[in-house]
């Protein structure tokens, strides 16, 4: 019975092969592969090591059972899969599907949010049939091999005539092998229907969202007509169930909290990128708390009195906003339940964080909005009861007018804005109550989808208001505190220009929030699709110059490119000159020329790109830019003369920023060298204008080309009485005690000579800065201690001779 089984098995194997063979025919080309793949399938066991080899196979085969064995997941995939097809059979049959148009926008939400639960689920079920695919094919191969590998076994353990013990050896390993397979093959079979179930199912749920999406768009943006009755007809048709109404939010509460907690299990991989962001966010939180409540946190003590910087002190309220913010980020198609319960529970740390810049009085105008929050939530998630959920919304409509009247009255809004901002607020509050009027008569009308656009609007407005206004104050006060710390004062760039980094970045913080936010009011308010068609119908509106296409795109894309190319420029130029050339010694000059040279190919790579953003090819570049080389060679000589002396002068250096020079009977300080001139001030405080071809053409004067040191002469004539060795010692003595003076080389003191009527002295001396004030101090010092000493100056023989007379007479 046994050799009959193992006959059966070979013939199974060997008639699986010829069909393969036949089904597949190979080319030509592939023939001498086959043979070799042929060859490698009739390798065999040598007889000697059959035991051997048995033993490690059998190891393998229990090894690949292991692999092959459900889990009890898949045990519960397997059993739950029916009765889920069933149920979901079910829905998509129901009638309503027939006319989807006759139900309410909320009754929609509450089916896309069912079918949602229903998604998540079958996509979590096909994740796991895939991987388990990917694992019977790769076993399956390998069982594959160890068959043919045993079957040659055997077959050449009959034709060496081995012992009965080996050959039954062999039998009982092929029998294990041929028994995981078809184990193997049942199991695989029940993956593959339950995944094609699954996939279909997936696409019929699908489809069935999208039939439902639209609609909803359809009904949303039909929000001009009267979708019910009106509520005087209602209150005749149905009575109040305040009770039942209630208990409907319960469950629609209950089933929101099953739809969340299915999609966070679905995507639990995820959950460790939101569990470092809630260590690091605590561990960064915790840092600056801890300094702050040690003083240790600014180097300035002043800035700890700042109420930008209070929320520190509320690290919990702060961590839950933060931890909020990247749960946004992380899980970006989260559903609606999810996001309600995170807007109505985010409050709370709003109004922590809040009362830390805002009056006290204010303090009970969020404890109000809190409650009417509250109450539009289970206004929002009842389903059925049109009576009770349509007098809830006018009751909210009402509160929310009044509610707006106070904040107005009580001008809340005067500690949280700026005069001019005060003003737009305070206008759009006042639009905002008199289209909740509009609300109101719309509901009693019976133009409900328009009520619950005005409504849901405005709780989107207030909401979306608080949640990014506490958001800025928490980023900006974070990028203040950072830019203060000790840490910041290792760049020079932020030490530097710090308030302006500081001013800078609190503006981009605002202007982000304020995109954000405004993102979001008009997808609530459902003016987001008309903007953006409005802004992409007006950006790809063209016309055509010549045989160039110009769009409003393309301007658009023009400016900021230009914008961008100048601010790029200044940024590396100012980085260069704060941050690298601060820090190292480099030869005269060479700062000037590289930033030069960057700021040129910076403005020239963006100009070339700006203009490719208009259309215009490089065939258009090589053609415009030779038609103006014979206008720019004739009438703009001048310029180019100058913009390429300038650049001469870059590489050349002889006149560098801060030389001190004489050209053109002008003297004084390079301020700047330009494209096409540079600037010099002059000693008397005028700035004066020289083009850049004349410090080529004509000669200059640099007193500070290669050494910022200057030689000064004094000269002193004295009465021929005087001591010379006391003369020259005074004058060295001055020199050598006045700050500017260089003690080397040492001032020199020489005696000229004689003259008619006095004897002359010259005093050297080097300087490098006050060259005027110190050559004027020290002629004054020495005049002084001149006469002090006794030396009188001389006096003309002409002079002399009338003194001499009037004294006879």
């Amino acid at each position: 019975m046994r050799q009959l089984l193992l006959l059966l098995i070979l013939l199974h194997v060997s008639f699986t092969t010829l069909l393969f063979a036949t089904e597949n025919p190979a080319p030509a080309q592939e023939v001498s592969e086959v043979k070799k793949s042929v060859e490698i399938q009739k390798e065999f066991i040598q007889l000697s090591d059959v035991p051997e080899q048995a033993v490690k196979t059998l190891l393998e085969l229990k090894k690949i059972t292991l692999l092959l064995t459900e889990e009890d997941r898949a045990y519960e995939i397997h059993s739950a899969l029916p009765a889920y097809s069933k149920s979901i059979d079910a829905l998509l049959n129901d009638k309503v599907y027939q006319d989807l148009e006759g139900e309410s926008i909320r009754t929609l939400q509450k089916m896309s949010a069912d079918w949602n639960v229903y998604l998540k689920q079958l996509n979590e079920w096909e994740k796991r049939y895939k991987e388990r695919i990917v694992v019977y094919d790769t076993n399956r191969e390998k069982l594959e091999n160890y068959s043919l590998l045993w079957s040659e076994t055997h077959i050449n353990s009959n034709k060496e005539q081995a012992p009965q013990a080996i050959q039954d050896h062999v039998t009982s390993v092929i029998i294990e092998i041929e028994k995981l397979r078809n184990h193997a093959k049942s199991f695989y079979d029940e993956i593959l229907i339950g995944s094609n179930i699954i996939t279909t199912k997936i696409l019929l749920i699908n489809e069935a969202l999208l039939l439902i999406k639209e609609t909803e768009t359809m009904l949303s943006n039909r929000v001009f007509y009267q979708n019910e009755f009106s509520y005087l007809d209602a209150l005749e048709l149905e009575s109040f169930s305040p009770i039942k109404y209630l208990l409907s939010a319960y469950t629609s509460a209950k089933e929101k909290v099953q739809e969340a907690n299915i999609y966070f299990k679905s995507d639990a991989s995820k959950l460790w990128y939101l569990l470092l962001s809630i260590v690091l966010n605590a561990a960064f939180i915790a840092y600056f708390n801890y300094l702050y409540r040690k003083k240790k946190l600014f180097i300035r003590k002043e800035s700890l009195h700042k109420k930008t910087f209070f929320f520190i002190g509320r690290p919990f309220s702060t961590f839950f906003i933060l931890i909020v913010l990247c749960n946004v980020v992380i899980f970006p198609e989260v559903p609606k339940s999810v996001t309600e319960f995170e807007l109505f529970i985010i409050l709370i740390p709003i109004f922590r964080i809040l009362l830390t810049v805002i009056p006290h009085e204010v303090v009970r105008h969020f404890y109000v909005y809190f409650g009417l929050y509250f109450v539009s939530l289970i206004e929002k998630n009842a389903i059925g009861y049109e009576l009770d959920s349509r007098t809830l919304s006018m009751l909210l409509s009402a509160g929310l007018i009044i509610y707006i009247y106070y904040l107005i009255r009580d001008k809340v809004f005067e500690t949280l804005a700026r005069p001019l901002f005060q003003k737009m607020i305070y206008r759009f509050l006042a639009f905002l109550i008199l289209i909740l009027f509009i609300s109101i008569g719309a509901d009693f009308y019976g133009a409900t989808q328009l009520s619950t656009r005005i409504t849901g609007g405005t709780f989107s407005i207030i909401h979306a208001s608080l949640i990014f206004y506490t958001l800025t104050i928490i980023l900006t006060g974070y990028i203040i505190i950072i830019l203060r710390r000790r840490i910041s004062t290792a760049s020079n760039m932020v030490e530097k220009f710090s308030k302006r980094v500081e001013r800078m970045t609190v503006i981009l913080i605002k202007i982000g929030m304020f995109l954000w936010w405004f993102k979001i009011v008009t997808k609530v308010t459902g003016t987001h699709v008309y903007l953006v068609a409005f802004a992409n119908d007006l950006l790809a509106y063209s016309w055509t110059i010549a045989t160039t296409t110009v769009s409003v795109q393309s301007i658009f894309d023009f400016i900021i490119i230009i914008i961008g190319t100048w601010f790029v420029a200044r940024l590396i130029n100012t980085i260069l000159q704060v941050e690298v050339f601060a820090r190292f010694s480099l030869p005269r000059g060479f700062p000037t020329a590289i930033t030069t040279v960057l700021n040129y190919l910076i403005v020239i790579s963006g100009t070339i790109i700006a203009l490719s953003s208009l259309g215009i090819t490089p065939a258009q570049f090589t053609l415009v830019f030779g038609a103006l080389g014979v206008g720019i060679g004739f009438g703009l000589r001048n310029i180019i003369a100058n913009f390429v002396s300038g650049i001469i002068m870059v590489f050349e250096r002889p006149v560098q920023i801060g030389d001190t020079i004489e050209i053109n009977k002008t003297m004084g300080n390079v301020l700047g060298i330009g494209a096409r001139s540079s600037t010099i001030k002059t000693f008397d405080g005028s700035e004066v204008i020289i083009p850049n071809a004349d410090f080529i053409a004509k000669e200059i004067t640099n007193w500070t080309l290669s050494d910022e040191r200057r030689r000064k002469v004094l000269v002193f004539k004295v009465d021929f009485d005087s001591d010379i060795d006391e003369v020259m010692a005074i004058m060295k003595k001055i020199a050598i005690e006045h700050p500017n003076v260089l003690q080397d080389p040492e001032p020199l003191s020489a005696f000229l000579g004689f003259g008619d009527y006095y004897l002359e002295f010259k005093l050297y001396f080097w300087l490098t800065e006050n060259l005027i004030g110190a050559q004027s101090d020290i002629a004054i010092g020495i005049y002084k201690e001149l006469k002090n000493a006794g030396v009188k100056m001389p006096l003309p023989k002409q002079e002399f001779l009338t003194k001499k007379s009037e004294e006879l007479e």
